[in-house]
């Protein structure tokens, strides 16, 4: 009588492992020497990354897709091949990567990109290298076209000069502490809904930069003018475009008398002076002594220097008092 004899379930289940890895294992008609999957060390060549890989899918990406899925998503590999490949994996950059009117004002969408999304992807060892410093039969040198530092979120000057031409930058910039994130987001990932370059969709002050009353500083697109902003005593400012005030004799643009906001002169005398005998500021302040003790930045909630030092010499001001022409030794 024959004797039956039963394979072990433990030599079924090798051999069907061997199958598995026999299909990413075999070479195909499109492929090359050296371009086969490793089934010992479970990867490819030590070549295969950047060019090799590029060759081959570019000839059958079929093969590709025995591993790393139908979609090429990871598949029984793990390793979705939209790490590096970001419109798909069929694409390395956006369709649309170099097209200039893709957003406003010419921008081209790779600058866009990493605007938003910084250059973690970007800096790839296989791509345009941890250092942006570009990646043979890859990604090209980043600073062979930003000559000045690599766009990333937190960085406006990457892409606009400083300062902007428009408006009234400049004079805002001439100022000690000014800098874009006094008045704007300076990190896209911070803003929601919104596209940039736009109109106005990144403009937002800095807490710290609110009216003295607690009221946050804002912005009129119609009107161009930014309210309750301390750095103006908390008044209306002219239109930012075309506006513009006298800072040596419209002292009243930014200074109110008795206001809750850091536009206030009501100490000493300036009620009796100013509300009842209509004194100019002018006539007891040397507006080329305020430009050094009070023009210099945007974040003190008072004047820069000692208001003492911006009498005029004539009045003989000291210890607190004056000796004016038009009165005696007084007080202040």
């Amino acid at each position: 009588m024959s004797q039956i004899k039963r394979t072990p379930i433990t030599m079924i289940v090798a051999l069907i492992g061997l199958m598995v890895l026999s299909a990413c294992s075999s070479s195909t008609p499109n492929q090359k020497a050296g371009d086969t999957y490793n089934s010992e060390k479970g990867s490819h060549a030590e070549d295969w990354l950047p060019k090799q890989h590029s060759l081959s899918a570019k000839e059958n990406q079929n093969v590709c897709k025995e591993c790393h899925g139908e979609e090429l998503n990871g598949g029984i590999a793990g390793v979705s091949c939209t790490l590096c490949h970001m419109e798909s994996p069929e694409a390395i950059h956006p369709l649309d990567w170099q097209d200039t009117t893709a957003v406003p004002r010419g921008v081209v969408k790779h600058r866009w990109y990493v605007m938003q999304n910084g250059t973690e992807r970007c800096a790839s060892q296989y791509c345009h290298g941890a250092d942006l410093g570009g990646v043979a039969a890859s990604g090209i040198d980043c600073k062979s076209c930003h000559t000045f530092v690599i766009p990333k979120s937190d960085n406006c000057t990457a892409c606009h000069g400083f300062p902007p031409a428009s408006g009234k930058h400049s004079q805002h910039v001439s100022l000690q502490d000014a800098d874009c994130s006094v008045c704007h987001f300076t990190n896209h990932a911070d803003v929601t809904g919104t596209s940039h370059p736009g109109a106005n969709p990144l403009l937002r002050f800095q807490t710290s930069y609110a009216a003295k009353s607690g009221t946050t500083a804002s912005f009129n697109s119609a009107a161009n003018t930014c309210s309750t902003v301390s750095c103006h005593g908390g008044q209306t400012t002219p239109g930012w475009q075309s506006g513009a005030f006298d800072v040596n004799t419209q002292c009243a643009s930014c200074h109110a008398f008795g206001t809750a906001e850091y536009n206030s002169y009501s100490s000493g005398q300036h009620d009796y002076h100013v509300n009842n005998l209509h004194k100019a500021c002018t006539t007891c302040h040397d507006t080329g002594k305020l430009a050094v003790n009070h023009f210099t930045s945007l974040s003190t909630s008072a004047m820069e220097g000692p208001a003492a030092a911006t009498i005029n010499d004539a009045f003989n001001y000291a210890a607190g008092s004056c000796t004016p022409s038009c009165h005696a030794t007084r007080n202040w």
